[in-house]
């Protein structure tokens, strides 16, 4: 945090979804490092903030307070039991699964791994320190990037990642 703090970056959690051009929709979580006077960086503690941006209406943003650790712990068990036991109960009865795309979104990575890993991913620069690697990558689309991350850490590598925001 002390090196992203420098770089006068913050690092949230950001929930991102949407329709591409083309049709496809997306959706995805991940971790997003934002300039430090961006509005997301002012959210602290257990508020939450949605941004949305209406064909007519613009971008409209609400931050408000969210429930807290341990009631969103809960709601999230409860939430998950509801999708094993196949309970669709808060899903409108036409509701219909679809495939989110996240071929179509695309962005830049800063990455934190070892050494020995760095070649891994297409960084446009880096920095290594020892044993370390940072650095970041060239655009990677989204479902890339998390896939690359996956095999990373399933082959035991520590790996940390944040998307840049540009």
């Amino acid at each position: 945090m002390a090196h992203f703090q420098s770089k006068d970056l913050v690092l949230r959690l950001v929930v991102s979804g949407g329709e591409s051009a083309d049709g496809r929709l997306y959706a995805f979580v991940q971790p997003v490092l934002l300039p430090s006077s961006s509005p997301e960086a002012s959210v602290l503690k257990n508020f939450n903030m949605a941004k949305y941006r209406g064909e007519n209406a613009g971008d409209i943003v609400l931050i408000g307070q969210g429930a807290g650790r341990f009631p969103t712990a809960s709601a999230v068990v409860r939430d998950l039991s509801d999708v094993v036991h196949g309970r669709r109960e808060m899903m409108k009865p036409g509701c219909v699964r679809v495939a989110a795309d996240n071929t179509v979104c695309s962005c830049r990575y800063y990455v934190r791994l070892p050494a020995s890993c760095a070649d891994a991913l297409p960084f446009t620069e880096k920095e290594l320190d020892g044993a370390l690697c940072r650095g970041v990558t060239e655009a990677l689309a989204v479902a890339d990037m998390h896939a690359r991350v996956k095999a990373l850490r399933e082959s035991g590598a520590a790996v940390f990642f944040a998307a840049m925001e540009e």
